[in-house]
């Protein structure tokens, strides 16, 4: 950036540096929407506005949304959840909650990894669940416990991606709040569910 600003790059090398700024960008508006949401909830409660929705179509957005993050690690996204897959609650909040798992999965997965979306259905009774899983870098026991807390410390992605530990205790939160839950299972070096 400080060569940009002294002139130092040439034309090509300024073209060149264009993905990188774009991804820094987004990474910094994710960072900023993480916090207004949190921020908001602190401040004036969160207000929900539950429906009946299909979260196909959410994943899909997102899986989309994420496509060029997935493509610079050459990570295979794969969507293998029924075209009717219904969710009760808020979908902003559900759709921050997959955005979010995605985000993570993409950090955590090395260079040529795989990420697969799918889905259980009425189980246990009355309850339809997500899947996102990974084959990346696993998470520690220890560390499992707290991942979804306040105190959680981010860990640097497989690409040296930052974090902020945010994304996943919201993703509890709003997990909770909507009636559902939250869970993993990971083990270190096979990946995350």
């Amino acid at each position: 950036m400080e060569a940009a600003e002294e002139n130092d790059l040439s034309a090509e090398d300024f073209i060149a540096l264009i993905p990188q700024l774009k991804d820094q960008s987004k990474a910094t508006l994710e960072i900023l929407d993480k916090l207004l949401i949190w921020g908001k909830s602190q401040l004036k409660g969160t207000k929900y506005n539950r429906s009946v929705f299909n979260a196909k179509e959410m994943i899909l957005k997102n899986v989309e949304l994420y496509k060029n993050p997935a493509l610079q690690k050459m990570i295979k996204v794969t969507d293998e959840t029924p075209n009717e897959i219904s969710i009760f609650g808020d979908s902003t909040q559900v759709d921050f909650i997959i955005r979010n798992l995605l985000a993570n999965a993409i950090k955590y997965t090395q260079r040529g990894g795989e990420i697969r979306f799918s889905a259980s259905l009425n189980q246990p009774a009355g309850f339809n669940a997500i899947h996102v899983q990974d084959n990346g870098v696993g998470i520690a026991k220890g560390a499992q416990q707290l991942i979804f807390e306040r105190n959680n410390q981010s860990q640097e992605g497989t690409a040296q991606e930052k974090g902020n530990s945010i994304g996943l205790m919201l993703c509890k939160e709003f997990s909770e709040a909507n009636g559902g839950k939250i869970e993993l299972e990971s083990e270190l070096g096979r990946g995350t569910r």
